[in-house]
């Protein structure tokens, strides 16, 4: 799985010229990417070029929305009627439409799914290429600023500095919290 962000990407956002982080800002490139990828449940970069196979009730829908998007292409639409042990690949634009602009494909058999048969297990299965050829310049800010989040300490509910404290305002998540600023771009894209 690859990274959000390089480490080049972060030291010229922070203006850092030393090499002497380098280790800990590799590690936690590497953490705030899975983290990132774990909470928007999407690899978002990672296929917009390698196939990506998912499967899904094709006997119940008839439209399939893929995880990662935006839909790049489809390689093969297959359905099967034994739970997933043998497949039929259908024709695109006989059986399936595919509909780019809304990251999803369409049925076009007339039935009200994909396919007939008693076992919705693994009665569909997709192959395709979807999400980012690179990061969106608002997701990589907000990796970058989620690195130097951790990086600084920030994660603590509260900081003494001096003679003072500094109070994070934060939303509770599984494992981890998340200022606001970062919370609402990653929400953009997260599968709900």
């Amino acid at each position: 799985m690859a990274n959000l962000i390089t480490i080049d990407d972060f030291k010229t956002y922070k203006g850092i010229n030393s090499e002497e982080d380098d280790p800990t800002i590799s590690l936690l490139i590497g953490s705030v990417s899975n983290f990132i990828k774990e909470y928007t449940d999407r690899a978002l970069i990672d296929y917009a070029s390698t196939d990506k196979i998912e499967y899904f009730d094709a006997l119940s829908y008839g439209e399939m929305y893929p995880d990662e998007f935006p839909l790049r292409s489809v390689t093969e639409l297959a359905v099967s009627i034994d739970g997933g042990v043998t497949f039929t690949v259908l024709t695109v634009n006989t059986d399936y439409f595919i509909d780019t602009q809304e990251a999803r494909v369409i049925n076009n058999t007339g039935n009200t799914g994909f396919t007939t048969g008693t076992i919705a297990h693994k009665s569909g299965r997709l192959t395709y290429k979807g999400g980012y050829d690179k990061t969106p310049q608002d997701l990589k800010l907000a990796c970058m600023d989620l690195v130097e989040y951790y990086r600084k300490g920030e994660h603590a509910n509260s900081m003494s500095m001096q003679s003072s404290t500094v109070t994070n305002p934060v939303f509770e998540l599984p494992g981890s919290y998340l200022p606001p600023h970062i919370k609402r771009v990653l929400d953009l894209y997260r599968v709900l």
